[in-house]
């Protein structure tokens, strides 16, 4: 949270009674959270973890990527996605976006794929990314992935409650991935979830986060593990919003029209759910007309303190990531020209909303 902005872009609208859920935390908790995925949310084997960087990591030990290893990931999307990577070895791919959703593009995908195979360089994985809540292509991409024959991780970090053909991301690859952090739509302060198919992996994870302990009636460890198992303080925090799962993405999409209708007018292109998805608009995407900065806008609204961002920026722009091949034609440093995203607190108040679409319209003059 930047207590410099009396409009953030994202705080998380924990239940009146928060403090009580958590009073006496334990282990239970976390069972319990993970039971209400499975049963209340159908997906098969999820784990509750530290954080969605923590379950990104140890998806990628457990489905056996690492050192030398090519994984394809959007070069839009944030370096968390590309971390574990590096703790690994392996080797990022980074793919440009497609128009639609600004993910990570299908058509990009497969050109990269087929050339890296031709030079017997064939990548072990992609790790699809949702961003801002929007669905991406993810049948397309998980389709691309069966025909090539490699690895499908979804980083569901900001999609959670966004869903494909009724199907909730982060379940359609072996692997999938949620967060929890301060900043997410359902947030227990921290926390992240491995979603997996199979029950051996998902004991395996669980293993490995708690530090690859043997099951023995002392400490004994064969080989490394981390600490990565969910604070017991914040599972009754996730599963008391996740209760009220439905009408939290509600009132997330209600504000996502609101802003829709009142900036109509103004010279702005909104970034809507695509076809057969739902999205959970975890933060409100726009586009800027050609011709205007978008450093100056991000500014005009910070001033006024309004917490307005840029697009993610491109991670094939960055010093970090200068020694990996790229796959595309700068669509992505074109969004992140044009493209800021607005306050979207579930937790908005009328009058903070006629502030914050009152602010953009004097930026336009109107």
């Amino acid at each position: 949270m930047n207590p410099k902005f009396h409009i953030q872009l994202h705080t998380p609208c924990l239940p009146p009674d928060w403090a009580t859920h958590a009073k006496y935390p334990n282990r239970n908790d976390i069972q319990a959270l993970e039971n209400l995925w499975q049963d209340g949310f159908g997906l098969p084997h999820p784990v509750a973890l530290h954080s969605g960087t923590a379950a990104l990591h140890l998806a990628l030990r457990i489905l056996g990527i690492g050192n030398g290893d090519r994984v394809l990931i959007p070069t839009h999307t944030y370096v968390a996605t590309a971390a574990p990577l590096q703790y690994e070895r392996a080797i990022p791919v980074l793919v440009d976006s497609e128009p639609e959703t600004l993910n990570m593009s299908p058509e990009y995908a497969e050109k990269a794929i087929r050339t890296l195979a031709a030079r017997g360089q064939k990548p072990k994985a992609m790790i699809v990314v949702h961003l801002y809540g929007l669905a991406a292509r993810i049948n397309d991409l998980k389709d691309l992935a069966r025909r090539c024959d490699i690895l499908l991780i979804e980083d569901a970090a900001e999609s959670v409650g966004t869903t494909a053909g009724g199907q909730l991301t982060g379940s359609f690859g072996q692997a999938g991935i949620w967060s929890f952090n301060i900043n997410k739509i359902f947030s227990g302060l921290g926390g992240g979830a491995l979603l997996l198919q199979d029950r051996d992996q998902a004991a395996r994870a669980r293993k490995l986060a708690a530090h690859a302990r043997e099951d023995k009636p002392y400490f004994y460890h064969k080989e490394t593990g981390y600490n990565y198992g969910m604070h017991p303080l914040a599972a009754p925090l996730i599963r008391a919003q996740m209760k009220d799962f439905d009408n939290i993405i509600d009132r997330k999409r209600r504000l996502h029209e609101i802003y829709k209708q009142a900036l109509a007018d103004l010279p702005l292109t909104p970034i809507d759910e695509g076809p057969g998805t739902r999205s959970n608009y975890w933060l409100n995407a726009f586009l800027l007309p050609g011709g205007t900065s978008g450093k100056n806008f991000v500014g005009f609204m910070q001033a006024r303190g309004i917490e307005v961002r840029h697009f993610w920026f491109p991670l094939h722009r960055m010093e970090l990531f200068s020694g990996c091949e790229y796959w595309g034609k700068n669509e992505s440093e074109k969004f992140f020209e044009r493209g800021f995203l607005l306050p979207s607190s579930p937790c908005l108040t009328d009058a903070q909303i006629e502030q914050i679409t009152g602010a953009v319209s004097t930026f336009f003059g109107a």
